[in-house]
């Protein structure tokens, strides 16, 4: 029986994907994956090169619905932010 190998790319798996390293296990390939992403955020995907599909992908650029951005339009102050107090006593 033989061990899978799983191939990392970055960019688009329909187009312009590149090559990046190959990991023995899909741990180890998501990890390499979330490590090259915080270095170079963009989209990447796992291979497996036993049966050619997508195993896994990973987008962290700013267009992605499912990047995390904070809302501007919040009500909620930042965390950081503030509050105004609310029965405070008057200074005489």
């Amino acid at each position: 029986m033989s061990v899978p190998v799983y191939d990392i790319f970055s960019g688009s798996c329909e187009y312009d994907a590149v090559w990046l390293e190959t990991a023995h296990s899909l741990d180890a390939a998501c990890h390499r994956m979330t490590r090259f992403a915080a270095t170079a955020p963009g989209p990447y995907f796992v291979i497996c090169y036993d049966t050619g599909e997508v195993v896994t992908r990973l987008n962290t650029t700013r267009q992605d619905p499912l990047y995390f951005a904070p809302n501007p339009t919040s009500s909620r102050p930042a965390p950081h932010a503030p509050r105004k107090p609310t029965n405070s006593p008057r200074a005489a």
